[in-house]
């Protein structure tokens, strides 16, 4: 028999893998709402259910905590009472962008003051780390909240 062992690393996220098998059992550290399960978000993050967890929650809260994103992308008068803005601001991609670094932020804070396990609070901050469209602001709170308990930013 042929024994052999992985990198420390490897070995590592297979165990946190296998951990979190059912990470779907859990919801929103704001609201406590269960969340939906995205197949496209399942298929793109097949590899790192937390990675998942953070694109299923920057997009529930999008929708679910900030009314303001759906009302601005289909009211022109809701757009117009939201001050003075370039068509550029208010692109579909851009504003989407917007939202999403304010929701990353938001949820981050959320998480640092949830009651989770340690090492769950961390690994999902880390899953932030691997969504797309991280502005400065969202990247420098990732690394400052990593940094807290030791982590690798």
């Amino acid at each position: 028999m042929i024994q052999t062992t992985l990198p420390a690393e490897a070995a590592a996220a297979a165990t946190v893998v296998a951990e979190v098998a059912d990470v779907w059992a859990r919801s929103c550290p704001l609201c406590a709402e269960r969340l939906p399960r995205s197949e496209h978000l399942r298929g793109v993050f097949a590899q790192d259910p937390y990675a998942e967890w953070a694109a299923c929650l920057v997009t529930h809260y999008r929708h679910e905590h900030v009314g303001y994103y759906d009302r601005a992308l289909h009211s022109a008068a809701y757009r117009a009472a939201m001050g003075p803005r370039t068509e550029d601001e208010f692109s579909y991609d851009a504003f989407k962008v917007q939202v999403n670094n304010r929701a990353k932020r938001q949820l981050i804070r959320g998480i640092l003051a949830a009651s989770m396990p340690l090492r769950e609070k961390y690994a999902l901050i880390g899953g932030f780390r691997k969504l797309k469209g991280n502005d400065g602001e969202t990247s420098s709170l990732i690394t400052v909240a990593l940094s807290r308990r030791g982590m690798r930013p």
